[in-house]
């Protein structure tokens, strides 16, 4: 038979009430951020192994493309608690990543890359980083979110596919190239279908927003690496 509350009698004079606790709990920030830059950490190496392990064409779109390291903040951002802590692990995870990617150049390639690769694509995770943290974590806990979230990577990938077949031009990335064009457009589709008919529009403008802002974010690391 299950117990029911106490019927005793508790004299708040002698006997008060349980106090709260003076420490404030922890907002989670730290957890984050060491979280980020364990996966960044990971990330950067992974990616410059996977450069001499894999094949030309592959190893070729690994060393430039953001969309992958997009998709890595997003798989963080999934497993955070809050909205705000998946944006630092975001951001976090491109930060560590990218210096740790450059770092891995000089110690296995016994090249001297200099700062400024990675100072440039860490100003970049700054930015991008947060958004796709945080996509992550409204595709993961959010069901209303969930077609956005999962739009915004597709139309990510879309983008950086579309730039590598006919604005870079290079024959060793179009094959690589064309299987990420067609990883986007199943990730599109899943967000459409989870959408819904009602709310297509809202994912597709959400694609559309993304893709522009990915061909922008590319204009804009190009040039910086041209003046800098």
């Amino acid at each position: 038979m299950p117990r029911g509350p106490s019927l005793r009698t508790v004299d708040p004079v002698t006997h008060p009430a349980t106090t709260p606790p003076t420490t404030v709990p922890s907002n989670g920030v730290a957890p984050a951020l060491l979280t980020g830059v364990a996966a960044g950490v990971i990330l950067g190496i992974l990616t410059q192994i996977g450069q001499g392990a894999l094949p030309d064409d592959a190893a070729s779109l690994l060393a430039n493309s953001g969309g992958a390291w997009l998709v890595a903040a997003f798989v963080v951002g999934a497993l955070m608690s809050s909205a705000g802590r998946a944006a630092t692990a975001g951001a976090a995870t491109l930060v560590a990543a990218s210096f740790t990617y450059y770092e891995a150049v000089d110690l296995f390639e016994q090249v001297s890359s200099g700062p400024r690769g990675a100072l440039i694509w860490s100003a970049a995770g700054v930015v991008a980083g947060p958004v796709f943290g945080a996509a992550g974590f409204w595709a993961r806990h959010s069901p209303r979110g969930r077609p956005a979230a999962v739009a915004l990577v597709g139309g990510v990938l879309v983008a950086e596919a579309m730039h590598l077949l006919w604005w870079v031009g290079v024959d060793t990335l179009r094959g690589v190239a064309a299987v990420e064009l067609a990883i986007g457009a199943v990730v599109l589709a899943w967000a459409l279908r989870l959408a819904g008919a009602r709310r297509a529009p809202e994912v597709l403008g959400v694609a559309a927003a993304a893709w522009v802002a990915a061909r922008l974010g590319t204009e804009a690391v190009d040039l910086v690496f041209s003046r800098v």
